[in-house]
């Protein structure tokens, strides 16, 4: 049930090994293209090649100097317009394409992008995961109120920016890129622009 944290080398709570954190994600890909190819969504290539390039070339980047450079990670670019990249713990990731259309800078969808894979590398999708289904077999009330799961996702934001900022320097971008993007985005939106509701502002 534990697992050695990449970043801290302290053990964590996980109810998935690797193994099968990454053949959980390869079914959830496999069943996402389904539903795009049924309603006419292009991705990868057959979206942008362009676009989709730049995806791969940003990633492969970071992937690079991660501390899962040894697997082989799979990055989608799905067409749909709307602000978001995220993994769920396997080795497949994805970008959507109004997240890559805004933004136009390298550095910055980079920082985007490094923040999410670090949620996999530090296993926070496992781990909070594990943590909710043994606190509600153990019948703790705590654990179903939104109190519990926004004090863990706040938690897990901060390590992963930490860890997304720490990737992007070796990987050669901009480390304070992610500061001037969460500050501009914040000044357009306020607190609850997009992803931010439940993510601390930097």
């Amino acid at each position: 049930f534990t697992e050695q944290d990449r970043i801290t080398g302290k053990r964590v709570i996980n109810l998935q090994n690797r193994a099968q954190q990454i053949e959980q994600g390869k079914q959830y890909a496999e069943q996402a293209q389904k539903e795009w190819r049924a309603q006419g969504i292009t991705y990868n290539e057959a979206f942008d090649p362009e676009a989709y390039q730049r995806i791969v070339r940003i990633f492969s980047r970071l992937h690079s100097v991660s501390h899962l450079r040894e697997e082989e990670w799979q990055p989608y670019l799905v067409g749909i317009d709307k602000w978001n990249a995220f993994t769920l713990g396997g080795a497949d990731f994805f970008v959507y394409a109004g997240l890559e259309k805004d933004l136009k800078s390298d550095d910055e969808l980079a920082a985007v992008i490094a923040h999410e894979m670090a949620h996999t590398v530090a296993g926070h999708i496992g781990e909070k995961t594990a943590y909710r289904t043994l606190s509600l077999v153990a019948g703790s009330r705590s654990s179903q109120r939104d109190t519990f799961q926004q004090a863990f996702t706040h938690t897990n934001e901060e390590e992963a920016d930490k860890i997304g900022i720490l990737y992007c320097a070796p990987a050669g971008f901009d480390p304070y890129a992610a500061t001037r993007l969460w500050r501009r985005q914040y000044e357009q939106h306020g607190t609850h622009a997009l992803l931010f509701q439940d993510h601390p502002m930097n």
